[in-house]
């Protein structure tokens, strides 16, 4: 049955050749895996009784060294070097614990029913140790009081059956038991390691075998069907649009020859596609042309902008450098005049100088945010503290002209990440102009929410109003209205400067008549870590 099955396409061949393939490298790799497992678990094992072996020949050495030095001390009648008996006891007693804790991760990996009786063996060692230490104590007890009777009966207690023999017995059975486990692990680790050298090669060839196999299959069924595709394109490169693809024997390849012949049935209405797509193209350059003199009438806006806003400095300029020369003229027309005139022309010139520095420092400022350079030095901000320092700055102020202040945030986080300074300046225009174009013995209410995420700040004012059209003006330069031109001078660049700083932080402000009251309302957007307060 195996022998007449054929795939009938290319897909099946690959999809055959695919699961094949991967159940060989499957199977191997289980095969490698297992074999890997379990020759890491007895090398593991190995190292382990390898270590408790290490720890009983340790228990032995220093065991016989006690015993030794107890010898020396009976036979020389002296008492042996304090340091070296403590540091002996020392090592025998760390011996003992290492040995024990060697035992505990032994059987963690292998959990033995043998393990309890290494344990047992352990325990009874320690006892005896403890015995051979207590034996030690009594010779150089014996030996300080020159009692020569007791040492040799201490002595001969300790080379007894009960104590050095069974310490002996003990401590063998324990070294042959853990050799025997670490040559079997050895044994096993080896024939793992074995059947891994010679196992790997063989999955790598069958691997390489059945992959090739498959690789010719597939290769022979593209080549044909490759060779036939070419010699249909070459024809139909040289114009021959008669030539036609013979049916193919792999069901994708067949369908794209059949696309082949109907790609050269439809050349000829393609001709006639090309020639509505030039018109088509000859359409899409009038629409560019359009865009472009659309983008040429933006171009010119700007300039015209551009125009307007040299227009506006050099008008703006124009008043405060014109009281300045007045001012030189007056001083230096006529006759010497007394100091405290030339004084009083300095001061004019002075307050005109600050006047178009500050001017100046708002129109850089604008203008910056415009381009999107304006500098920002962000951190994290408290913004009811911010607001709280500026009201307390603005109190003597509101105070001149009867008004108070109530600073009212809500509960809740105020975090922010913004510029300190530039938002500090931010509340301190809206809040001066609030004091500037409020009526006297009003109240200036400031108050803070947070809405999804965004903090909101405004200042309320009872006092000139302002109607929808200079709303939506009031954000430009060097606008004033009627009204507030009455109330209070200035030089129209406060609430664009307020506008710029607040849109650099991503944030919005706006102005609004609320219940017969102005409303400057500012929006920032709040820290991540705070934007679930309410």
């Amino acid at each position: 049955m195996f022998r007449t099955f054929k795939p009938s396409s290319l897909r099946t061949k690959i999809v055959v050749a695919g699961v094949v393939l991967m159940c060989v490298i499957a199977a191997l790799a289980m095969l490698l895996y297992v074999s890997a497992s379990q020759y890491e678990y007895h090398l593991e094992r190995n190292t382990v009784a390898h270590r408790v072996l290490s720890g009983f020949q340790s228990i032995s050495d220093h065991a016989y060294r006690k015993l030794n030095a107890m010898g020396q001390i009976g036979s020389q009648g002296a008492v042996d070097d304090v340091n070296a008996r403590v540091e002996n006891e020392r090592q025998l007693w760390s011996a003992l614990s290492t040995t024990r804790q060697f035992l505990a991760d032994e059987f963690e990996i292998d959990a033995d029913p043998s393990h309890h009786t290494k344990v047992e063996r352990l325990d009874e060692i320690e006892d005896i140790v403890e015995k051979i230490i207590a034996g030690g104590a009594a010779i150089r007890d014996a030996v300080r009081n020159s009692d020569g009777p007791r040492v040799q009966s201490e002595l001969t207690n300790l080379r007894s059956q009960a104590i050095a023999g069974k310490f002996n017995r003990l401590i063998d059975e324990a070294i042959v038991e853990e050799r025997a486990v670490v040559e079997s692990t050895r044994a096993a680790a080896t024939r793992l390691s074995a059947f891994i050298n010679s196992a790997l090669p063989a999955a790598i060839l069958l691997t390489l075998a059945v992959g090739l196999i498959a690789m010719v299959t597939i290769s022979r069924s593209l080549t044909r069907s490759f060779s036939d595709l070419r010699i249909a394109a070459d024809a139909y490169t040289s114009g021959n649009l008669e030539h036609r693809s013979e049916a193919l024997r792999d069901p994708e390849f067949a369908q794209l020859g059949e696309a082949f012949n109907r790609m050269a049935e439809e050349l000829g209405a393609r001709r006639q596609e090309a020639e509505h797509s030039q018109v088509f193209l000859e359409g899409q350059v009038q629409q560019r042309t359009q865009e472009l003199a659309k983008t040429l009438e933006k171009l010119e806006t700007v300039d015209a902008t551009r125009r307007r806003f040299l227009a506006e400095i050099s008008h703006e300029l124009r008043t405060p450098l014109t009281l300045i020369q007045g001012e030189a003229e007056m001083v230096l027309r006529g006759q010497d005049k007394e100091v405290s005139s030339y004084k009083e022309a300095l001061v004019r010139v002075r307050e005109q100088t600050v006047h178009t520095a500050h001017l100046v420092k708002d129109l850089l400022l604008v203008a910056r945010a415009e381009e999107g350079n304006l500098r920002i030095e962000k951190s994290n901000l408290d913004v009811a503290e911010l607001l709280n320092e500026v009201c307390i700055d603005f109190r003597s102020a509101a105070s001149k002209r009867n008004l108070e202040i109530i600073c009212a945030p809500t509960c809740g986080n105020h975090c922010v990440d913004a510029d300190r300074n530039r938002l500090r300046q931010v509340f301190a225009i809206l809040l001066d102009n609030a004091i500037r174009y409020s009526d006297e013995r009003e109240n200036v209410l400031i108050e803070t929410f947070i809405d999804e995420g965004v903090l909101g700040v405004t200042i309320a004012n009872r006092g000139v109003g302002l109607s929808e059209a200079e709303a939506s003006q009031v954000f430009d330069r060097f606008y004033r209205s009627d009204r507030a031109a009455h109330r209070s001078d200035g030089s129209g660049l406060g609430l664009p400067v307020a506008k710029a700083i607040v849109e650099a932080h991503a944030g919005q402000i706006r102005l609004q008549t609320r219940d017969d009251r102005v409303v400057a309302e500012v929006r920032l957007p709040m820290l991540e870590s705070t934007n679930g307060s309410r």
